[in-house]
């Protein structure tokens, strides 16, 4: 932890150095000063109004003052604003299971982990799995339909000689009737459809 004497001394000589301000916030919410530390996040916004690090931080001790439902919404925003910023998922699932909302929890985890994998933390999760808060994973799909050998290898062609045949039967047929011939029926058949599943394990 950061020595908050040496700190004020720093911030003595330069009163707006970000850095500075947030390792003084982070050392009192050690301490658990509240009031300090959220004063020193505050001194960091009147700087830079947008810092993600400083309004997670403040997002953090509205929930420890009970304010949890205005915690969230402002969360959202950070989130909403800077999504690529890891703590600020991170604190969203631990409020999120707070909340009992643990698949979503789950997926905020993940999500702060693949983003900044030193943010991992195993007693979040343990207590995210405890809750129900199980990796949603898509299964494969069924693979494509294959073509069957006799589609591979195209139609079936008749010798020349059985075609031959085929025709002088036709030809004597149409000579020994005296009646006119009906036209032969053409049958179509269709190819069997395939369906794709897609399942959601939790």
């Amino acid at each position: 932890m950061a020595d908050i004497q040496s700190l004020k001394q720093a911030l003595a000589v330069s009163p707006d150095n970000v850095p500075l301000l947030l390792m003084l916030g982070e050392a009192y919410l050690e301490q658990f000063s509240l009031e300090e530390a959220k004063s020193s996040y505050e001194s960091v916004l009147r700087v830079d109004p947008a810092n993600p690090y400083a309004r997670t931080q403040l997002v953090q001790l509205l929930d420890l003052d009970g304010r949890s439902s205005e915690a969230i919404l402002r969360l959202e925003q950070v989130c909403g604003e800077y999504p690529n910023f890891g703590p600020g998922w991170m604190l969203r699932a631990r409020l999120t299971l707070n909340e009992n909302r643990a698949r979503e929890a789950r997926e905020y985890y993940e999500r702060g982990v693949a983003l900044d994998p030193a943010l991992k933390n195993d007693d979040l999760l343990k207590r995210i799995r405890q809750a129900g808060g199980q990796r949603v994973v898509e299964e494969p799909r069924d693979p494509s339909p294959q073509p069957t050998a006799t589609a591979r290898a195209g139609p079936t062609m008749i010798p020349s000689s059985k075609r031959t045949t085929s025709t002088t039967i036709l030809l004597m047929t149409a000579k020994s009737r005296s009646s006119s011939i009906k036209s032969p029926t053409l049958i179509s058949t269709g190819s069997a459809a395939w369906n794709q599943s897609k399942r959601i394990s939790a």
